[in-house]
């Protein structure tokens, strides 16, 4: 079984972000002009941190400094847990003018607090053009892995491989998308250790759930399902590569959880971190 344990994630996950916002706090306000991410602005709440609002910026400046091409994510902070985000219609690679706090966080990815958005449409020429140039498809060919093509408002490359004549989606995440050989090195890496992964991937998968799996998914009178059957039964459809190197597979469950997808999550060193049923 797995050591993993959730509150230990959200202890840490509150611990980063606290840690990061008193960074932030103390650093001074500057004006940022960016282009807006498809996602534009959106809420989210969860148990171990505050009410935020997200904007993202897939590209940004300060003033008159160059174009920075790394995204940028706002946070705008609410003590109030139902607390009401301003309402701000911003067009999806639109250009905005925002004042904000930046700070690094603890992936070493500068993060800012948003203070303000000052104008959720304005002028810019430079950004303009950029902003142009982001609308088109951007499609990489790769000698392995044939076309991947980016989706910029989820920051993935995405693509697809056979493997035993089945189909395993591919994703690769990116901070900046001319960046991808770095992602592309390492699917190269795991596609070439796959056999050991996936061998492993199973097997804990199995350790982790087969007992939950027994006791609680399996319809009343069913024989339990045996590890041999469990291992098995999984099958391998998707590859996603975040933007810090972990990594994740996915697996077909054949409907032994009803239809949900087991994931295990690998950290940047092959080691798994943990197992858990998505979707």
């Amino acid at each position: 079984m797995t050591d993993f344990d959730p509150e230990d994630f959200f202890i840490n996950e509150a611990k980063e972000h606290a840690n990061w916002v008193q960074l932030a706090s103390s650093s001074s306000v500057v004006d940022i002009y960016g282009i807006a991410s498809p996602l534009g602005t959106g809420t989210v709440q969860s148990r171990s941190l505050p009410t935020r609002m997200f904007l993202h910026l897939l590209a940004w400046k300060q003033n008159d400094q160059p174009i920075c091409e790394e995204e940028l994510r706002l946070e705008m902070l609410f003590k109030d847990k139902d607390a009401v985000a301003p309402d701000h219609t911003i067009q999806p690679y639109g250009i905005v003018h925002v004042r904000a706090k930046l700070a690094q966080y603890a992936d070493d990815e500068t993060r800012g607090i948003l203070e303000e958005i000052v104008s959720s449409k304005t002028n810019d020429t430079e950004l303009e053009l950029l902003a142009k140039d982001y609308k088109e498809p951007l499609i990489v060919h790769d000698a392995n892995f044939g076309t991947l093509k980016y989706d910029r408002a989820c920051g993935h490359f995405y693509g697809e491989r056979k493997r035993k004549r089945k189909v395993v989606q591919l994703g690769i995440g990116v901070s900046n998308p001319m960046k991808i050989n770095k992602g592309l090195s390492l699917l190269n890496s795991i596609w070439d250790n796959l056999a050991n992964l996936d061998k492993r991937a199973r097997s804990y998968a199995c350790d982790d759930l087969l007992e939950t799996l027994n006791q609680s998914w399996i319809e009343e009178g069913d024989r339990p399902i045996s590890e041999r059957r469990f291992i098995k039964r999984l099958l391998l459809t998707e590859i996603s590569i975040s933007r810090c190197d972990s990594f994740s597979l996915y697996y077909d469950d054949d409907d032994m959880f009803w239809g949900h997808v087991v994931e295990v999550r690998f950290n940047p060193d092959h080691s798994i971190s943990e197992v858990c049923i998505s979707g």
